[in-house]
């Protein structure tokens, strides 16, 4: 089968996305490589984190490499060229008489120089002009991750139309229906940790692990925002300690809780405890109120925890904090067809004195899922360096 580049760049796309929730804290590749007259020859990714990457894997299942001559290698995201748990792709492909490699987006390591390396061997190096947007938002936790050192952030929230989450008496399941919820799940597979604030664990009693294959032995980390220490008498008994690992829940609290910690016994359980200095906050209409600094918590995540991208599952106070502060990248929204009107609105505490202070989405898309649909957008405030 002969392909054109566009053809060739979109299968290794697609290649690329087998890797998802498997690969962190790499990001997901894929390659194909095609011969002299643009016939297929194989295709690879990166399947996990450790193993072998994508050029390699598709290189494997060539036997014949005399059939690498003059051959043309369509690469998600440029090669390595430096050695780490695998050798320098750079260098593997360097060994044969490729004559082009194609590239989608670039790596932040870029100064290590392995395009520059291929170009020294004679290879020709294309960036590719199409599915820019789709290889970015394939890569965009990895890059702004290493870029910013800090963890990427996705809102993730279950809706009616007008955006109730939940009754005026707490009640909220289910608003959307099994496909969404499903989906949902793939979210927390490729994430590296989910977020709840306190009041959403003192209500709702959460499992938060993965419920769907090929993902439900994976072991996902769940971040708990309790300020003041609300959780530790209930979490030894907790739905979270019964499906998670103690060292895979991670509790934030204030500095001043401490104390109380100490006397718990979640001290003794292997939980992991973090304490934060808080930071008053309001205006002329709104209470004084404690808050912790996300920014400071994502940059600890990333840089201490090796957490490289975090999905906040609620609850409202807690998604509008993300919202108030600005660090947010992108927004899961999955929406049922139907209006409740009074209700807990998953907004609710995000308040802004002029539309200017709006948060907005950028490169959105709407795709029905089951009876509900998801609108998937990213917030201004992504930047990719």
């Amino acid at each position: 089968m002969v392909f054109s580049p566009k053809q060739a760049m979109k299968f290794a796309l697609q290649e690329a996305k087998k890797g998802i929730g498997w690969v962190e804290p790499n990001p997901p590749v894929g390659c194909v490589i095609l011969d002299s007259d643009y016939h297929f020859l194989s295709s690879g990714y990166h399947e996990k984190y450790g193993m072998a990457h994508a050029e390699v894997n598709a290189l494997k299942k060539i036997r014949d490499k005399e059939k690498l001559k003059g051959a043309h290698v369509f690469v998600t995201l440029e090669p390595c060229h430096h050695k780490g748990k695998t050798p320098p792709c750079s260098k593997t492909l360097a060994h044969y008489s490729i004559k082009s490699l194609t590239y989608g987006v670039e790596d932040p390591f870029t100064k290590t120089g392995g395009l520059d390396y291929l170009r020294q061997k004679g290879v020709t190096i294309i960036r590719s002009p199409d599915l820019q947007k789709e290889l970015e938002n394939l890569v965009a936790p990895f890059k702004f991750s290493f870029s910013n050192q800090k963890s990427f952030v996705s809102l993730k929230v279950a809706s009616s139309l007008d955006g109730v989450v939940a009754l005026e008496n707490g009640k909220s399941q289910w608003i959307t229906g099994e496909k969404a919820r499903e989906h949902s799940h793939f979210l927390r597979a490729s994430h590296s940790a989910t977020l709840i604030g306190v009041n959403t664990f003192l209500k709702d009693n959460p499992r938060l692990n993965i419920r769907i294959d090929p993902f439900k032995d994976k072991k996902n980390k769940v971040i708990i925002l309790d300020p003041e220490g609300k959780s530790f008498s209930l979490l030894p008994k907790s739905h979270l300690l019964n499906t998670h690992s103690p060292n895979q829940v991670i509790v934030c609290c204030f500095d001043n809780t401490k104390p109380h910690w100490e006397k718990n016994s979640i001290s003794n359980l292997g939980v992991k405890t973090l304490f934060f200095k808080s930071y008053l906050s309001g205006t002329k209409d709104t209470k004084e109120r404690k808050y912790f600094s996300l920014s400071a918590l994502l940059k600890h995540f990333y840089q201490k925890e090796k957490i490289q991208s975090v999905l906040v599952e609620g609850g409202a106070f807690c998604l509008s904090q993300f919202l108030k502060e600005k660090v947010a990248q992108k927004l899961y929204l999955y929406m049922s067809p139907q209006i409740i009107g009074m209700g807990l609105r998953w907004s609710r505490d995000f308040t802004i004195q002029k539309l200017s202070d709006s948060c907005l989405l950028n490169s959105m898309t709407v795709q029905p899922i089951g009876n509900d649909f998801l609108i998937e957008g990213v917030f201004y405030t992504l930047t990719l360096k």
